[in-house]
């Protein structure tokens, strides 16, 4: 024994480690069940908040060493709750970490957080004694927490052996456990004394049998945890209606989910309780779907929108893929999709609007106004030249720029509007002058509306130099004059009165 205890001894931190020669380890009388710590004695009392112990001498043979063996009624506390969670002491041995010692009095072991490793595991043992805590004695045991492995991978390895003609309680509210054997190992089943209650904790085996009342084992397949059974209140239960597959999501029947523990049953009673809870094979009513790819063909950008390149999309799920194989291999969702923004070609950005002059377009679009509404035709008949005189007076201001007249630019490709095209407009009319106009012949007047601005070399949808600037034509006529004009000449013959 490196250390027997007797008193309170409290232990923070340090390193301890058995350096015994091959000579030692193969004399049985010295390491067969020998112990790095042993607290003895009902006034034998170990904390230990931290440090490491390794008690691994017999690692050559099939004997060893545990690393804190407790008898007589001693009490032992390892590791400490603190606000961050859980800490303790690393102990790793050849035979258990931690041993209870058989036929003495009862012994109370508090391990709060740690590490616990075991080496031992073959068929020369007692399987009993193949595990991480050997817990043969009447004892209060209880765990809250830390890591406890067995390091053999054999099925006669444990992670708890206990003693069931003993008086003792062992209590289980956290920790991991991990063992290729059961978690629970009875030393003896010739009585039932012993009390073993999960209530916390991750298993790499089921702790089915032990798991205290009120709670339960959750997980299909290992790790395990052990949690409060749901109480399924009526708030947690969710109506499921049938649902059809998809390409990520089995088709499932008609079924009631619970939230509170996310479970599935067939129905609920007329107490709102689930009834029958089903598995996943029993919720699947056919599988999920295959993707259906469809090849899109890249497409060119233009001044409105970028290039697309080109892609597969699944007709059923709708996402978007740059290859078949990615689409092949997407069975979670959003794993080797893209979104639509990934397909698009911004490199360069979008292309210029297209304000081409060509036989068959003029993107400058004139409106001319009578000062108040457009007038729809190009063409307009008055009957008298002060009517014409009033247009003209809107459309040739005598000091200012004309506002009867507007232009914009539309956009031969996306038809939008070109709104940085401020061009001044001029207006010439034909004839010059109006001179006179009589009963047998009318006056025509065209109107000739030019829009100009400044050539601006930093912006290339604006009119360039040597381009001809956009006109519009206005034609006016005034009808010839409904009445000739007529000079009547009377002529008075003055006769003598009769007698």
């Amino acid at each position: 024994q490196m250390l027997r205890i007797k008193g309170n001894v409290t232990i923070v931190n340090g390193t301890f480690e058995c350096t015994a020669t091959t000579a030692e380890v193969a004399d049985k009388s010295n390491y067969n069940g020998a112990v790095m710590f042993s607290v003895a004695e009902a006034t034998g009392r170990l904390t230990m908040q931290g440090g490491t112990v390794t008690a691994k001498a017999g690692n050559e043979s099939n004997e060893g060493m545990y690393g804190i063996f407790a008898y007589n009624g001693s009490t032992v506390t390892l590791g400490q709750l603190t606000d961050g969670g859980a800490e303790g002491p690393t102990i790793e041995s050849q035979c258990a970490a931690i041993g209870l010692r058989a036929d003495s009095p009862t012994a109370t072991l508090t391990i709060n957080g740690g590490t616990y490793k075991s080496g031992v595991g073959t068929a020369e043992n007692p399987e009993g004694f193949n595990t991480v805590l050997y817990l043969a004695t009447d004892s209060l045991v209880t765990i809250n927490g830390g890591t406890f492995t067995a390091g053999v991978h054999d099925s006669s390895v444990h992670a708890i052996s206990f003693s069931g003609r003993a008086a003792q309680t062992i209590l289980i509210n956290g920790g991991t456990f991990t063992s290729e054997g059961s978690i629970f190992y009875k030393l003896s089943d010739d009585t039932n004394k012993s009390k073993v209650e999960v209530r916390g904790g991750t298993f790499s085996q089921s702790p089915a049998g032990y798991v205290a009342a009120g709670y339960e084992v959750n997980g299909e397949s290992a790790p395990y945890t052990v949690v409060l059974s749901c109480q399924h209140e009526n708030s947690d239960l969710q109506e499921v209606k049938e649902t059809e597959p998809t390409c990520f999501r089995d088709g499932q029947i008609y079924h009631w989910h619970c939230d509170g523990c996310g479970k599935n049953f067939a129905w609920k009673d007329s107490n709102n309780m689930p009834q029958r809870e089903l598995t996943d094979a029993e919720l699947k009513s056919v599988d999920k779907l295959n993707h259906d790819g469809v090849w899109v063909a890249p497409k060119e950008k233009t001044c409105k929108d970028y290039g697309i390149k080109g892609h597969y999309t699944c007709n059923i799920c709708g996402r978007l893929y740059l290859s078949m194989d990615n689409l092949m291999k997407d069975t979670e969702q959003g794993t080797t999709n893209v979104q639509q923004a990934a397909l698009e070609d911004i490199e360069g950005g979008k292309l210029p609007h297209n304000y081409d002059v060509t036989d068959t377009k003029d993107p400058y679009k004139f409106t001319w106004t009578d000062g108040t509404n457009p007038i729809t035709d190009n063409t307009k008949i008055f009957t008298s030249l002060t009517d014409l005189n009033t247009l003209e007076a809107l459309f040739i201001p005598a000091n200012s720029t004309t506002t009867a007249i507007s232009v914009k630019r539309i956009c031969n490709v996306c038809e939008g509007e070109d709104t940085e095209y401020k061009p001044t407009i001029t207006v010439t009319k034909t004839p010059a002058a109006i001179t006179s106009y009589d009963c047998t012949e009318g006056v025509t007047v065209t109107y000739t509306a030019t829009a100009t601005e400044t050539p601006d070399s930093g912006n290339t949808d604006t009119t360039r130099e040597g381009e001809e600037a956009p006109k519009s034509t206005f034609i006016s006529k005034i009808e010839p004059l409904e009445k000739h004009n007529y000079t009547t000449t009377a002529t008075l013959n003055a006769e003598p009165a009769p007698d």
